[in-house]
């Protein structure tokens, strides 16, 4: 059957950045004020601002010492040079002349404030004075200067004015103690809130534009609705730190509905947008310090701002500190309420921050050992947090418990509310619990999902309400409700999805898939897409399937048992033969499919505790010991499961004593393991067909199971693999580039 496409249309690159002209920094609109020797001034040396000292001057050169690895003397032009207050200024200094002729200064451009201007004087202090009332070549100068600067701005060679931020507000959190979900009985919840109508007006489209700077990096998709299908994009420099011109984080709010970006939005250059909630206007950013860069205790911020959805201006209204995850985690920090941020500042704890009485008004743990992806529900007022043994919610306004449905499985690796908010569901390595809100029941209805399930964290989105979006390596695999099976996958390459993994990138909204992609990872090109889920072929391909036809394991089968390394090895074949029996299959010796069981003791590990209410560290290591089933045909691995031991999260007395007395060989594993009657065929793990998304929408690109290898663990580590040799090359062109850079700069001077 030939490829079927549905394309993300209208989609074009823009051209809205490459028509404008821009002066390079440094192009001023008007001579030069002499410098004379002995004044202070500072000079660019190796893309850093130095201060230095005139020591002489030659017609158009000008020789200025400053320290740069003890005394050093250049020649500079006095277009390269700045005076100590046209540093803090856009523009080289002049002299302001009033319109009655009767005020004059020098000083230079600080920035524009409306109907005035804001100047900075040689003894650095600042004057505001009104266009108005400037005489006529100042005015005319104003004009020009501020049109070429614009269009620099827009072409991304000089920095944005951004605003200036708020003093920073120490919340605090004396006295608070965490929630906890085991005091309070559970009690019966109604339908969570439904999607908000602004969200369900998008449709299918793409968009690909250009951004003012190559440098930018993407950092969040905000889809926000509305009749122009507006969607938020915030970026950043790739090195907000470095010693050049400080770039500002920017905005842009792209309309898939039109094809075009309606504003962008320049913010500072340390903060960088990680929510947008359009019912309040409100915009959250993060910040983290330069100074601190690397260490531990971050003093990180946030910087609640208004904005007006499609907007040109955002307004800083208040700043705090609170710590973030860091770099390299994806941050989670949400508007609630005009009154309330929530903010995840820790692995499994959460903040809300009372803007108002400008204090931590709650604090949540989440008792999740392997941190699974907690998720805000559509209308905001409720945090979803999947965690070991159980579902919970908790109100986002007060912190308090709601409920907690419990399931019969040891993680709950990730959760999820449907998009009318009356269906809950919560993913674990063996299954998928769908509870009826709207019913008030608090049993479960239980889906088999051993294909796509994990132990450790696992995001799933709803897709209307019969579909689940899950994950699996570099897939993302649609699981049908009512065939109880996965009926479709979902691929990018390798450097599209590692642009899309982190949550804050890609998401589901009104049953639409948003994601983004690049031509070039290192160019100034990005398209933002959204594609309507399950897409073409998938309901025709699987709606007369049978359940039963796909299992590979089933009653009746025969089973044969091989023992590797295992202690007390006649007990465990015991074990075992009973749990054949137990589910209805025939222990065959020499049977096709075959349950392998195998013990072990893995390669060192370390761990470093920290003493209570001190600095002393220990560092302890250790030798985790394993078990594993697994079920097999021949090389193909049927069905599989495992524990290890590893290492407490506190410990008294001697660390490596107590961390050793973890390290025993897991034998009780094999008695008390649970293995489902029914195991489906493997070729299915992934559906029953495969789409490509990227710069051409979604395609249709196979009409057969594209199962998985033999062996799954050996597929994560090749995808784990791929995306590092990706990053690697994409790290190594971008440091040639930079070299290459160097050198011209270095061949110009």
């Amino acid at each position: 059957m030939p490829n079927q496409i549905v394309r993300l249309l209208p989609f074009s690159v823009s051209l809205l950045f490459l028509v404008l002209v821009a002066l390079p920094i440094g192009q001023s609109c008007q001579a030069q004020l002499k410098v004379e020797i002995d004044e202070e001034v500072k000079v660019p040396y190796l893309g850093k601002w130095y201060t230095g000292v005139v020591v002489d001057k030659k017609k158009r050169e000008i020789l200025v010492e400053f320290e740069w690895v003890g005394a050093k003397q250049e020649v500079f032009t006095r277009r390269q040079i700045r005076k100590l207050y046209e540093y803090e200024g856009l523009d080289f200094g002049r002299i302001w002349v009033s319109a009655n002729e009767k005020f004059k200064i020098e000083a230079s451009l600080l920035r524009f404030d409306g109907d005035k201007v804001v100047l900075i004087k040689p003894d650095l202090d600042e004057i505001s004075v009104p266009i108005a009332k400037l005489g006529t070549k100042e005015q005319a100068y104003i004009k020009k200067f501020k049109k070429s600067r614009d269009a620099a701005v827009r072409a991304g060679t000089v920095p944005a004015v951004t605003p200036v931020l708020p003093e920073i507000e120490d919340m605090g959190n004396s006295g608070l103690s965490f929630s906890t979900f085991t005091s309070k009985e559970s009690k019966l919840a109604g339908p969570l809130g439904a999607l908000p109508g602004y969200f369900k007006n998008f449709k299918q489209a793409g968009f690909g534009f250009n951004k003012i700077r190559e440098d930018q990096k993407l950092i969040a998709v905000i889809p926000v609705g509305g009749p122009e299908q507006l969607v938020l994009m915030s970026f950043r420099e790739r090195n907000p730190f470095g010693h050049g011109e400080k770039f500002q984080s920017q905005l842009y709010w792209i309309s898939l509905k039109n094809s075009k970006v309606v504003n962008f939005v320049s913010i500072t250059h340390e903060d960088y947008a990680i929510d947008y909630d359009p019912k309040t206007k409100l915009l959250l950013t993060f910040n983290r310090s330069e100074e601190f860069i690397g260490e531990v205790d971050q003093p990180d911020n946030y910087t609640v701002w208004e904005m007006a959805p499609g907007g040109s201006e955002a307004t800083p209204t208040m700043r705090f500190a609170a710590k973030g995850l860091g770099w390299s985690k994806s941050l989670f920090g949400k508007i609630i309420d005009s009154k309330t941020v929530i903010i995840q500042t820790e692995k499994e704890t959460f903040k809300g921050y009372d803007l108002e009485s400008k204090k931590v008004r709650y604090v949540v743990k989440q008792k999740s050992f392997f941190g699974a992806p907690t998720v805000l529900s559509r209308d905001r007022k409720h945090l979803i947090l999947p965690e070991d043994g159980q579902v919970s919610l908790v109100d986002t306004s007060t912190g308090d418990f709601v409920l907690t449905h419990k399931v019969a499985d040891r993680h709950v690796s990730g959760a999820n509310v449907n998009d009318a908010g009356t269906k809950l569901a919560g993913i674990t390595e063996r299954n998928i619990y769908v509870w009826d809100l709207a019913s008030g029941s608090e049993e479960p209805e239980v889906y088999p999902a051993p294909l796509i399930g994990s132990p450790f964290k696992s995001r799933i989105e709803w897709v209307g309400d019969d579909y689940i979006l899950g994950e699996s390596h570099t897939s993302r695999i649609l699981y049908r409700l009512s065939l109880k099976l996965p009926v479709w996958s979902y691929e990018m390459d390798v450097r599209q999805y590692f642009l899309n993994r982190d949550p804050l990138k890609n998401m589901v909204v009104n049953g639409h898939f948003f994601y983004v992609a690049q031509p070039d990872v290192w160019g100034k090109t990005i398209a933002v897409g959204a594609v309507s889920l399950p897409g073409p072929s998938v309901e025709e391909t699987t709606q007369n399937i049978n359940r039963d036809d796909l299992l590979l394991v089933k009653r009746g089968v025969g089973m044969a048992i091989e023992l590797h390394d295992v202690k007390n090895a006649g007990q465990v074949e015991d074990w075992l033969i009973d749990k054949i029996e137990a589910n209805d299959w025939v222990y065959d010796p020499d049977a096709e499919l075959v349950m392998h069981a195998e013990m072990g003791i893995g390669s060192t590990q370390t761990i470093e505790y920290q003493e209570i209410g001190s600095r002393k560290t220990s560092t302890v290591s250790y030798r985790p010991h394993y078990a594993n089933l697994k079920i097999k045909k021949d090389k193909l691995i049927v069905w599989q499961t495992g524990t290890s031991t590893g290492a407490p999260g506190f410990v008294q007395g001697d660390p490596q004593a107590e961390v050793n007395k973890y390290q025993t060989a897991r034998l009780q594993f094999f008695k008390n393991v649970k293995i489902a009657v029914d195991i489906m065929d493997p070729k299915y793990s992934r559906g029953f067909g495969k789409s490509k998304l990227g710069l051409r929408g979604i395609e249709v690109v196979s009409m057969s199971p594209p199962g998985r290898e033999d062996d799954p663990e050996a597929a994560a580590n090749k995808a784990d693999d791929d995306q590092r040799k990706a990053a690697e090359e994409e790290g190594k062109d971008k440091k040639e580039d930079k070299e290459d850079s160097d050198r011209e700069t270095r061949g110009r001077r």
